[in-house]
């Protein structure tokens, strides 16, 4: 459905009793524009229609935005994702829109990180392969149980790069960040730096052989790789090497009054 810009333009300039018309019609431009979005981004439910959109904005002005957590696609959903996360925020959602709430729910799949590049590791593939085949998966288990998402979608659209890269760019340009150079695991057969979860060893705590570079699972130890016993690189099977390289930090600390500030102006928030 498109609506032309002069239809908008023509009822904000005829007759100087029009501004009750000009302010519905500029909610309702709001409103076409954002559930253009929601229904070219697909995910929408059957039934959420423009014209339900509309209806719900004009009955309860009020908006809700709920986030359900953005699932790895390194694997298929498990119970465990169910209870723990998506059937509660469904719940909510469901009981939100039951009251005529205009509500957009929002989640997608987080293909970006070691979880991914260690699948494709060990089923002989590349990351983009394992990607694409479990964010289709989990799609449609999502669609087969009746999650009812508004919009699901994926790290890797482009969208999200550009935001990404002009977030970072923004920061560095104020010289918001510190630039250090330290000291990393390097593998130097697999010619790369190691994030802590390419990183395996014997635990100092417990002495489990097989710790990963940010903690243990059988003891629940928060560890720093360099704590780890005989260290080797799971990409490998090499002993890493310390080498240089230089990273970016933000420094939460030096926010830290003004997020401590915004957090107290929010009493209802949870404590923790």
């Amino acid at each position: 459905m498109k609506v032309p810009a002069t239809v908008f333009q023509e009822a904000t300039t005829k007759g100087g009793h029009n501004r009750a018309v000009a302010q519905i019609c500029y909610f309702c431009k709001k409103i076409i524009l954002l559930s253009s979005y929601y229904l070219a981004n697909s995910g929408t439910p059957p039934g959420r229609t423009l014209t339900a959109l509309i209806h719900m904005s004009l009955q309860n002005p009020q908006r809700y935005t709920v986030t359900a957590a953005l699932i790895y696609a390194n694997g298929p959903i498990h119970i465990g994702h169910l209870a723990g996360c998506y059937i509660p925020a469904d719940i909510y959602v469901r009981y939100l829109r039951s009251k005529g709430a205009e509500v957009a729910f929002i989640s997608g799949t987080d293909e970006h990180g070691v979880p991914i590049t260690i699948r494709a590791k060990k089923e002989g593939s590349t990351p983009q392969e394992v990607v694409d085949k479990y964010y289709g998966q989990i799609a449609e288990s999502f669609a087969n149980l009746g999650i009812s998402f508004d919009v699901y979608s994926r790290t890797s659209r482009p969208v999200h790069h550009e935001t990404s890269r002009e977030i970072f760019k923004d920061l560095y340009d104020k010289g918001v960040f510190l630039e250090e150079t330290t000291e990393q695991y390097f593998d130097e057969t697999a010619q790369q730096f190691l994030a802590d979860r390419y990183i395996v060893g014997t635990c100092p705590v417990c002495s489990n052989p097989n710790a990963y570079g940010d903690q243990c699972e059988r003891c629940g130890s928060t560890l720093s790789p360099t704590e780890l016993i005989d260290p080797r690189s799971t990409l490998s099977g090499a002993k890493p090497v310390m080498k240089a390289t230089t990273n970016w930090f933000l420094p939460l600390d030096a926010m830290q009054p003004q997020i401590e500030e915004y957090i107290a102006s929010h009493p209802e928030w949870k404590t923790n």
